[in-house]
């Protein structure tokens, strides 16, 4: 019976992870210079709809204060890492954009976010053709999220996972941000437990941590990175780094299987420029 009860786990989520992969995609590809967030919210929300899915975050109240979330997508530019920036906001060259979204299908949630930047001659850029800071913070946003993904696969635990993350981020001169978790995830979009990517956010939850890589478990892996260690102040929906400096993330749903761990939602960050 749990066999059957993780297959249908893996199988709903999986199916509403290719809906969030190509709204995603859909959105990535209008990343321009000039475009409004509210454009590009519009794009993701029409994509879910021929997916047959709908935004997990419209309408999501977290309990903080924010209210109900305003946005099919949340896009983050910049000092921006998560939340609901002005729709009316204009990307400019340069700009550094998280896409982050969460969607339902047949009551199966999903989650995945990408980092990329406006390429100043005109269009995104692949976290392989990002050129300067911004471009080598998207690319490190998405390496330290892979080392995530093999670490939990080879190694089964979420300690050495975390490990792994600030290893990797240690060798690519970023650091990971505190206070920021990862998610189990299934017929909510928000389930037990809560996963810090941080050394310092580990310190509650031992049974959770081992819960959450036993088989047939499905959880976020979404480590938010900056150059330096930074604070973070909220504003409603939005969270921004106190300093003003860049930050950012990728993010991949997961599901730990028998014989290894599979990319249910995110899989365009495992390739450069996939979408």
């Amino acid at each position: 019976m749990a066999i059957d009860q993780g297959l249908a786990r893996f199988i709903g989520v999986r199916r509403a992870g290719r809906a969030v992969d190509r709204a995603l995609g859909a959105a990535r590809s209008a990343v321009l210079p000039g475009i409004s967030v509210g454009a590009l919210d519009a794009i993701a929300a029409a994509s879910l709809r021929r997916s047959g899915a709908e935004s997990a975050m419209l309408g999501y109240d977290d309990g903080l204060g924010g209210g109900a979330f305003p946005l099919h997508l949340s896009v983050s530019v910049n000092d921006e890492i998560a939340g609901a920036c002005d729709p009316d906001r204009v990307l400019e060259p340069g700009d550094l954009v998280t896409l982050d979204l969460a969607a339902r299908v047949l009551g199966w949630h999903a989650d995945a976010a990408l980092t990329l930047c406006v390429d100043p001659r005109g269009g995104a850029t692949s976290p392989v053709e990002a050129a300067g800071e911004r471009g080598g913070l998207a690319r490190a946003s998405r390496l330290v999220t892979i080392a995530g993904v093999r670490s939990v696969g080879r190694l089964g635990s979420w300690d050495a996972a975390v490990g792994m993350m600030h290893l990797a981020a240690d060798r690519l001169g970023v650091r990971l941000l505190r206070g920021y978790f990862g998610h189990g995830i299934g017929r909510a979009m928000h389930e037990p437990p809560a996963l810090g990517h941080h050394r310092s956010d580990l310190t509650a939850g031992a049974e959770a941590v081992g819960r959450a890589l036993a088989v047939g478990s499905v959880f976020t892996i979404e480590p938010v990175i900056a150059w330096a260690d930074t604070d973070v102040v909220r504003d409603g929906w939005l969270d921004r780094t106190s300093d003003g400096c860049d930050a950012c993330f990728c993010e991949v749903t997961v599901g730990v299987g028998v014989r290894r761990v599979e990319v249910l939602a995110g899989r365009g960050n495992l390739l450069f420029g996939a979408s």
